[in-house]
Parts: structure tokens; C-alpha cells; sequence
């Protein structure tokens, strides 16, 4: 292919007659080509479905395993101390875990098509007691607790391997716990709205919430009727943590490869693998980039 630079009329500079071929344009040079990203891009795995139809030709795809256990278990306690009073607690505990394989193996996972891996334990535990004052006045008091700790993670071990970044030329990434990983990368659009996405999941969540009831109820029976007094006292409470982007975020939507003013995301790639040099002398007098 010839040289570009100083070209001005590309339409004759590649007319059919000229024999320079139409495939030379939007290739980058080799020199320009970022060795991080291209380390990052060998990370994909290769195509395997070479032989379809469809969606699929010329591409990855693969079924990753899920695992979803639940367990849970109840207990009941009573207890008579006279025979006008008695009591009973009970416990319930019930937690779901959540757990499916990133799409892509190792470090680059999935970004936002990956699963949270999730766990949320619950419990309630509940103390009740009846004091009869006579055999047409009872009191009844209860107290309870109810409470769900609730975690969205990154999937797999990937978040607890610190030096990820470093490695691939990226600075200033927290390696603190929990937070391994590459950061997320988004191509064809603005930061939280791209459709391609690889690295980290965003929006990991940690989250506690429950309530206090307290309950006291006294009936009193009145020949045929029977009549209930009572008060009830709730507490409810939470706490939530939810970090948007731990690891960094990076979006590429094409601006700087693209023909200016057009909105081309398709060049948002192009963004990802050029390293940015000097601009020219009419760029650089405005500041800019080439």
C-alpha cells in the first residue's frame, strides 16, 4: 500500500485504474498497534463454530455450567415453666447460592454479560410467651428478628488474583481485597451504555437488610365475647454497598478513529489498539492527539 500522509485526494490516489487496492485503506500500521491491547485481544479464544450458519459463522460459542444450591432448615423450642406460663423460639435459616462460569476463561470473563456470583443468607428468629393470669385473661409477648445478607460478586477466583492490571500495562488500579481483576472494557458506545463488553463486572453489591417486630397482645374473655388488646413495634433497617467501577473503566466509542462528526462507533476497536502520538503541527497548535 502507499503512503498516506501528506494525501489529500483519496478518491484518485485509490481509483480502480491506479491499481492500488481498495483493501488498503483502514489498516493500521504495525508501529501504531498498542502491545497491551494486542495481549489482551490474544486472550479470546479462537472461533469454533467456523462451519455455521447464521450468527454463529466465525464464532465463539460455548455453554458454561451453573450451580445453584439452596439449603435452609427450621427449628422449634417450647418450654413450660408453670403451668401458667410458657414460651417457644424458633430459628429458620434459608440461603441460596448462585454461581455460573464466566462466558471466556481467565481474566478477560465477560464484563457485563458475565452473572453475578450471588449469595444470599437469611434468617428469622422468633421467641413467644404466654402468661395466663386467670383462664379468661392471657397475655401474649413476642419479639423477632428477621435479617438477609445479600452479595453480588465477580464470578470465579479472578477477584482475589492481584497484579492483573500491571501486567498488561494498566496503572492506578486499587489491588486492594476483593478487587483483582482487569477493569472493565466497553466498545461501540459511552461509558455504562456499550454492548461489548470484556474484563470485570461492574456494580459489585453488598448488602444487609432486616427488621426488629416487637408484639404484645392481651385477651380478656367476656362471657360470649372476647376481647383483644394489643401494641406492635417494627424496626426495619439496611445497609448497602455498591462500588460502580472498583477496577476502572474503559470505553472506546470510535471518536478518534472514525470520520469526524460522523458518531461511527464500528471504529471503536480502533480506539482500543492505536496508541496515541503527536498530532501534527495544525492539531498540535489546538492541543490535540493524532
Amino acid at each position: 500500500c502507499p503512503a498516506l500522509q501528506g494525501m489529500t485526494n483519496f478518491v484518485s490516489a485509490f481509483a480502480v485504474t491506479s491499481g492500488v487496492p481498495l483493501n488498503c485503506l483502514n489498516q493500521i500500521p504495525q508501529s501504531r498497534l498498542d502491545p497491551n491491547a494486542v495481549a489482551l485481544l490474544k486472550l479470546f479464544p479462537a472461533a469454533n463454530q467456523v462451519n455455521a450458519n447464521g450468527s454463529y459463522q466465525s464464532n465463539f460459542y460455548e455453554v458454561t455450567p451453573q450451580t445453584i444450591l439452596s439449603k435452609g432448615y427450621n427449628l422449634r423450642l417450647d418450654h413450660k415453666f408453670t403451668d401458667k406460663d410458657s414460651a417457644f423460639v424458633t430459628f429458620d435459616h434459608y440461603n441460596s447460592i448462585n454461581q455460573q462460569q464466566p462466558q471466556f476463561a481467565g481474566v478477560i470473563e465477560g464484563g457485563d454479560s458475565v452473572s453475578f456470583w450471588t449469595t444470599q443468607p437469611s434468617y428469622m428468629v422468633v421467641l413467644t410467651e404466654t402468661h395466663v393470669f386467670t383462664p379468661t385473661l392471657i397475655n401474649e409477648f413476642r419479639i423477632s428478628k428477621a435479617q438477609q445478607y445479600n452479595t453480588r460478586l465477580d464470578p470465579g477466583d479472578i477477584n482475589t488474583t492481584y497484579g492483573i492490571p500491571a501486567q498488561y500495562g494498566i496503572a492506578g488500579i486499587p489491588q486492594t481485597t476483593s478487587n483483582g481483576g482487569l477493569p472493565r472494557f466497553a466498545f461501540g458506545s459511552t461509558i455504562g451504555a456499550a454492548s461489548n463488553t470484556f474484563g470485570s463486572r461492574q456494580n459489585d453489591t453488598w448488602q444487609k437488610v432486616g427488621s426488629w417486630q416487637t408484639s404484645d397482645q392481651i385477651t380478656k374473655v367476656v362471657g360470649r365475647h372476647e376481647w383483644k388488646i394489643g401494641g406492635e413495634y417494627n424496626f426495619t433497617f439496611g445497609d448497602i454497598a455498591q462500588v460502580a467501577f472498583s477496577r476502572g473503566n474503559f470505553s472506546y466509542s470510535g471518536v478518534y478513529s472514525n470520520v469526524p462528526g460522523s458518531g461511527d462507533a464500528q471504529t471503536s476497536l480502533a480506539d482500543f489498539l492505536v496508541v496515541p502520538t503527536a498530532a501534527n503541527a495544525t492539531y498540535a497548535a489546538a492541543g490535540g492527539l493524532s
